[in-house]
């Protein structure tokens, strides 16, 4: 059964947060603006599933979309890949110590172009 107010609040939260990514990749905080895009589309795909009344656990999209796509709902490619690119920011943009060579730099994190 379809929840709406919980899907309309994790898709609102959804939105806030690829606002709040596009706004810091503006001012130049590339690792806080990857981190907010993953959760931005971690919030949208678990706003889908919950419209779907489905449970919504865990912190990979790639996984939340694989279980839309065990639902029988196709999902494009494309989407699968850029869910796998977000997927590899959700803790080295955060944590110093997730890459044996260190923190990731803004520089160079801001290299990775963000698509939505």
């Amino acid at each position: 059964m379809l929840d709406k107010a919980e899907y309309q609040r994790w898709l609102d939260q959804a939105k806030h947060n690829l606002a709040s990514a596009e706004k810091d990749a503006q001012d130049g905080h590339f690792a806080w603006a990857c981190f907010k895009a993953q959760q931005a589309a971690e919030m949208a795909a678990k706003a889908f599933l919950i419209a779907l009344g489905q449970p919504a656990l865990g912190h990979g999209i790639t996984a939340l979309l694989r279980k839309v796509e065990s639902l029988g709902i196709a999902v494009p490619q494309e989407l699968i890949w850029s869910a796998q690119r977000l997927d590899r920011l959700y803790i080295a943009t955060r944590c110093p110590n997730a890459h044996p060579s260190g923190a990731l730099l803004n520089s160079l994190i801001g290299r990775i172009r963000l698509k939505h």
